[in-house]
C-alpha cells in the first residue's frame, strides 16, 4: 500500500514545482520509475564529475604553458642580455 505525503501549505498558494523527490525505505524494492529517476540522477552526477574534471584538467595544463612560456622568455632574454653583455666588454 503506498502513502502519498504532501507538503503542508494552504489551497490558494500557487507556484511552479522545481524538483520532486521519491523516497524508498531501505531494504524495500524499487519499482520502475524509482530506479529509472535514480538511473538518470547517476547519470547526470557522472557527467558533472566529468566535466568538472575536464575543465580542471585543461585550466590546469594552461596554467602551466604559461608558467613553461615565461621562464622559457625569461632564460631567453637574460641569455640574449648576458651575450650583449659580454660583446661589450
Amino acid at each position: 500500500m503506498r502513502r502519498y505525503i504532501f507538503a503542508r501549505t494552504s489551497r490558494e498558494s500557487e507556484g511552479t514545482v522545481i524538483d520532486v523527490k521519491i523516497f524508498t525505505r531501505k531494504g524495500a524494492e524499487r519499482d520502475l520509475r524509482s530506479q529509472a529517476i535514480e538511473a538518470d540522477a547517476i547519470e547526470q552526477l557522472t557527467k558533472d564529475r566529468d566535466d568538472e574534471i575536464r575543465i580542471l584538467t585543461e585550466t590546469v595544463k594552461k596554467d602551466i604553458t604559461k608558467l613553461v612560456t615565461r621562464k622559457l622568455q625569461r632564460q631567453k632574454f637574460a641569455d640574449v642580455k648576458k651575450k650583449n653583455h659580454s660583446q661589450e666588454g
